[in-house]
């Protein structure tokens, strides 16, 4: 079945038209059928291409949290400095609130190391994170004066490093054998990993100008945040898992666990998943120096869109708007699909008189 209607593919025209080396996958999944559509002029139409999902890392990191959860190795209602080596006699936020965003932590780094890194590397190019080890998260976490109280929501990826680095505490090994041990063993996604000291060398394009994935070194904290690649077979697979709720601690994640706003509306947070306020739409987008990409999950309807691509951050490459409009036209075409299933279960001859006539 073709879920590209006309809209949706002059969408994707003005894709191809504004970048000539563009690489753009989406992956669709529906009670009826799974589908991949694969759009470049230059790549061979492979379900392998790898691409950064950037923030959307933070969703793989909350399952893999809600294992060690199902697994009683962590409690979402314990502080921090249960897991970590801090300063007593402080307040500290909860896993819980770190994997909503209301942990009160802020969204980047200081403003000092960010003006520091722009003089050293002449422009935010690069990978901002590179580089940050333990000792740099423990002092940014002791710099922090929280109170106790309930914090707004306030997206941090600093939240992301505190998490990975208390589930390397718990494991006691490298966050990044982990999190791929994870990815590969209890998701069975093959294709993707958590790009740690990886030689892969993603092509990203813009106007022309080739670009290349962001490096990670070996203990390089934020990683955690927004390391992980993936292709668009694995992340169909993945929100598979999420419909089916399998493994079953997946739907820990699904939870609404804190209502929150998000500009300027009122949604709610599950674990790393943000919501609508009734809990049944559930999406999250992310992006690199080099990528874009987009998770939409319709739960009522079992409905999942992926839209990944090989561009920077641009208006006119908004993954998340075509993400929306590939569900809004999904629902329409399986609305469809119903009603002439009913139709037919009610009229058999009616519509088989109307097929011989349109025939």
């Amino acid at each position: 079945m073709n879920f590209l209607n006309q809209e949706v593919k002059k969408y994707i025209a003005q894709f191809l038209k504004l970048e000539p080396n563009l690489a753009l996958s989406i992956g669709i999944i529906t009670p009826l059928d799974d589908e991949i559509y694969f759009f470049s002029d230059i790549f061979p139409d492979t379900a392998k291409y790898l691409y950064e999902v950037g923030s959307i890392s933070k969703v793989y990191l909350s399952c893999l949290l809600a294992k060690l959860v199902q697994e009683k190795k962590i409690l979402l209602e314990d502080s921090i400095d249960r897991y970590l080596d801090l300063p007593k006699g402080k307040v500290y936020p909860t896993i819980l609130s770190l994997a909503t965003h209301t942990s009160g932590y802020a969204p980047l780094l200081s403003f000092r190391f960010i003006w520091a890194y722009l003089l050293k590397s002449k422009g935010m190019k690069q990978n901002l994170y590179k580089g940050l080890k333990s000792d740099r998260l423990y002092k940014q976490i002791n710099s922090f004066h929280l109170k106790s109280k309930k914090y707004r929501y306030h997206y941090s990826d600093m939240n992301g490093a505190v998490l990975g680095e208390i589930i390397s505490k718990v494991e006691n090994k490298p966050f990044d054998i982990v999190m791929n041990d994870f990815l590969k063993t209890d998701l069975k996604l093959q294709n993707s990993r958590l790009s740690v000291g990886t030689a892969y060398n993603l092509e990203s394009y813009y106007r022309k100008r080739i670009r290349y994935h962001l490096n990670w070194e070996p203990g390089d904290v934020y990683a955690a945040a927004g390391g992980i690649m993936s292709s668009i077979s694995d992340s169909i697979t993945f929100l598979r898992k999420q419909v089916e709720h399998d493994p079953s601690y997946l739907s820990m994640t699904q939870e609404r666990y804190t209502r929150i706003r998000f500009g300027h509306r009122s949604m709610a947070m599950g674990l790393g998943w943000h919501m609508y306020p009734d809990g049944n739409y559930m999406f999250h987008k992310g992006g690199t120096s080099c990528f874009r990409a987009s998770y939409l999950i319709e739960k009522k309807r079992k409905i999942g869109v992926v839209v990944l691509a090989n561009v920077i951050g641009n208006r006119e490459y908004n993954t998340t708007k075509l993400s929306m409009m590939l569900c809004k036209n999904i629902k329409d075409l399986l609305r469809e699909i119903r009603t002439k299933k009913h139709q037919m279960a009610y009229n058999p001859q009616s519509l088989q008189a109307e097929s011989i006539q349109s025939a």
